[in-house]
């Protein structure tokens, strides 16, 4: 016994002489690998989906590491094998919601993508390219049974474009391959690639004529209309009908751009948004037609030309089937509610009473189970109805400090769910960035809290149980990936249904904060502030400021403070001991550059005067528009020590005169009638355009770039990226120059991401490592510019 005291006194001060030996701060906490990280399995871009008693719910994962080169952009939109580029990499899975047990149903084998259960619950349909071609499969539940259901190989390029069943569960209705298609190579593959083959001349032409004669634009040069861009091209397909029993394919409608389709509620009918192209190729200008079909095959127009400032359509059907029913975006029409009776009346408004601006993102409206009253989210804190009987538009209910995300209906997206003088409603709340669900009495317009807490939804990955009032959700903290949840209705019983990603979610992580400060208009703003897994206060720890324009403290309560939407997740910053800060920015179109320093230095103050941010070691890096605001701040200010631009530009000309292959303009329509836009053309306010571009101001950088871009990248043009390396390096600027082949607008690939934030990291290291105290100086902002007022 006196032995074993010892012995345990002698391993007692051997524990404390090594703690001792611990250097508080960044030593204590390993950093995070890259490769982790990176293999971390998430939730893949199709919507989960309940079965009718919310027995079962079905998700797709993704798995970075089987995302290979071999995947890449051969085609900017499909793999080799007819599937969508986003589906690579991803399994098709099922959990229990009472057990928590969870099955993989596809194994690694292909891409898997778009699941979607039957009405009846017995039956999973899903898309895969597990035989080698994309097609439609489908999972027996009872006989526990996988098999495909067609010889047909679907064409689908959206996450939400899913197999869609009949209310009886025998028949659905997707989308295929059109062999015809004149634009596409029609190979064994269903590729639909461009035939490259030359064979004889086969120039693309694009022509514009004055405005009155036509929209302008063409694919060739035979008619001038609206602009066949990719999107449209890829969307190009037939819409048809399989057989659950036979896996005969019906072709409704051929040659056709489908990009939403649903079955009228007693599934006599069904509708179709038919995307045509794009007016004067800008891509804020989509037109569309709004057909309604048959079974037999009959098609008819039932709203003609609709423009919208967006790819995405969603309608909602009425309870019995007789009327259609979507909110407008862009334009005259923005956030505007239309009605379209299936009696052959044109589309209407559907009120004419002052109202806020309808959320047109993904949710249609929502219909009461009479069919005489629709509800919205608005585009303030409120939730509003519309009375079809007299067109009478008002706020039914509000949440104070709290943005309205969503109307959490039954699985018919169309409907209100179980409570008929009740709804459920997620949201935000503005000042802590806290999540949760609330109840709203549609009687007395009084909303109760059922559940808040310090975690960020997926507003758009949550779905309801048409029968025994089950939620599930998918949510995440800024420690923690995001994971499945299951709740009941009233929210009194929650739990985690899914525990991805283990080995990642215990590693010791940064913890967050909101940072609040003046502007230098004494505007008070905020932003998500991460700070070290090592943090202890009165330390100052190196900075890294991450920027792009939009509300990012609502990334507080995000994995890696979204992590999933900006690479890379910034605890991969937080475990080697860096603070990163996201502020909020708001920009003005008139004054983009002075708005950048207005609001970003002195949030890097506040940082600094919490004692938080050493001063003399803060970094700068932004992704796309993120890209520009940071070649903006490092041309007005020597305060950056290093800065990281990916996929970014520094030219508004240049930008607004891009085009990709298909004739299309996301410069045009992101500078005229974008968040911020630009107050009109290049030829009408040229002296905002050039003041406005980093580019003219390069001689002013002080601070040392990398620079990050795909070469393939179809938003911001890779020459964007050249003409700013090139003048930095004409200038005799510290820059370095990262080209990926293969990636499109920001970094996809495993391989690549790996090697680019290692240069990432090598690169901040480099500059904001600890410096001798002597070296240290004060950096100030540079001379004023001249700007437009």
């Amino acid at each position: 016994m006196l032995k074993q005291c010892r012995r345990l006194f002698l391993v007692f001060l051997v524990v404390c002489f090594l703690l001792v030996l611990i250097v508080p701060g960044e030593a204590s906490s390993p950093a995070l690998p890259p490769d982790e990280i990176l293999k971390a399995l998430t939730f893949g871009e199709s919507r989960p989906t309940l079965s009718a008693d919310g027995t079962w719910v079905a998700y797709t994962v993704k798995d970075p590491r089987q995302v290979s080169v071999t995947d890449g952009h051969s085609d900017r939109f499909f793999l080799p094998t007819g599937a969508p580029s986003f589906a690579a990499g991803t399994d098709v899975w099922i959990t229990n919601t009472d057990s928590g047990e969870s099955r993989n149903l596809t194994g690694s084998n292909g891409a898997n993508w778009g699941v979607s259960w039957s009405p009846d619950g017995n039956t999973l349909a899903f898309y895969s390219d597990r035989d080698g071609r994309a097609r439609l499969w489908i999972y027996d539940l009872k006989k526990q049974d996988i098999r495909r259901l067609s010889e047909a190989v679907v064409r689908v390029i959206d996450p939400w474009q899913v197999p869609t069943w009949t209310p009886d569960s025998t028949k659905i209705l997707t989308k295929i391959l059109n062999h015809e298609n004149p634009t596409a190579k029609s190979d064994r593959d269903g590729t639909g690639l461009l035939d490259r083959e030359k064979k004889e001349a086969n120039p693309i032409v694009f022509v514009s004529l004055p405005a009155g004669k036509a929209s302008s634009g063409a694919v060739d040069d035979k008619s001038a209309g609206l602009v066949k861009d990719q999107t449209t091209q890829a969307e190009y397909s037939d819409l048809a009908v399989i057989s659950v029993a036979t896996g005969a394919a019906n072709r409704l409608a051929r040659g056709r751009a489908p990009v939403w389709y649903s079955w009228s509620p007693d599934g006599s009918h069904f509708a179709f948004a038919d995307m045509k192209g794009m007016d004067r190729g800008e891509v804020y200008r989509v037109m569309f037609d709004l057909v309604l079909g048959s079974p037999e095959g009959k098609l008819q127009v039932i709203a003609p030309d609709i423009v919208r400032q967006t790819w995405a359509f969603t309608a909602s059907w009425s309870p019995v089937g007789n009327q259609l029913s979507y909110v407008g975006s862009g334009g005259d029409e923005d956030g505007e509610c239309y009605v379209i009776a299936l009696g052959g009346e044109p589309r209407r408004k559907a009120t004419r009473s002052p109202h806020p601006s309808f959320s047109p993102l993904r949710q249609p409206p929502v219909w009461n189970s009479a069919g005489d009253e629709m509800y919205f989210v608005s585009g303030t804190y409120a939730v509003w109805s519309i009375s079809l009987a007299d067109g009478r538009a008002r706020e039914i209910g509000r949440v104070p400090n709290h943005k309205v995300y969503s109307i959490v209906g039954s699985a018919d997206e169309g409907h209100s769910g179980l409570d008929t003088r009740s709804i459920l409603l997620s949201g935000l709340d503005v000042d802590t960035q806290e999540s949760g669900f609330y109840r709203l009495n549609l009687d007395t317009g009084v909303v109760s809290q059922l559940q808040s807490e310090h975690k960020s939804y997926d507003f758009q990955r949550i779905v309801s149980a048409k029968y025994g009032g089950k939620v599930v959700y998918v949510a995440e903290t800024v420690k923690h990936s995001p994971q499945l949840f299951v709740s009941n209705r009233g929210f009194t019983k929650t739990r985690e249904l899914t525990d991805f990603n283990p080995s990642v979610n215990q590693l010791p992580m940064g913890s967050s904060r909101l940072l609040k400060w003046r502007t230098g208009d004494g505007d008070v703003v905020q932003g998500a502030l991460l700070l070290p897994n090592s943090y202890q206060e009165g330390t100052r720890y190196p900075l890294i400021v991450v920027v792009y324009p939009g509300l990012f403290s609502q990334c507080l309560n995000r994995f890696g403070l979204c992590g999933d939407t900006f690479f890379p997740n910034r605890q991969l910053f937080a475990t080697r001991g860096y603070a990163v800060l996201m502020p909020d920015l708001r920009l003005n179109g008139k004054s983009l550059m002075a708005d950048l320093v207005k609001t970003v230095l002195p949030g890097v103050n506040a940082a600094i005067d919490q004692g938080i941010a050493d001063p003399n070691r803060i970094g700068l890096m932004g992704t796309s528009w993120g890209g520009y605001a940071t070649l903006a701040l490092i041309t007005q200010t020597a305060k950056f020590k290093a800065a990281v631009v990916v996929s970014g530009f520094g030219d508004l000309l240049g930008l607004y005169s891009e085009m990709d292959q298909g004739g299309s303009t996301l410069g045009v329509s992101i500078l005229e009638q974008g968040d911020f836009p630009l107050p009109g053309t290049p030829w009408d306010f040229r002296d905002i355009y050039v003041e406005n571009s980093p580019i003219f101001y390069l001689d002013r950088v002080k601070t040392p770039v990398l620079i990050i871009h795909g070469m393939e990248d179809v938003n911001v043009a890779p020459f964007l990226a050249d003409e700013v390396f090139v003048g930095l390096r004409r200038l005799g600027k510290p820059v370095t120059y990262l080209k990926y082949a293969k990636e499109e607008h920001g970094i996809a690939l495993y391989q690549d991401q790996i090697d680019s934030f290692n240069r990432m990291i090598d690169w901040f290291d480099g500059y904001l490592a600890e410096q001798n105290p002597a070296q240290k100086t004060v950096s100030s902002v540079v001379g004023p510019m001249p700007m437009t007022p």
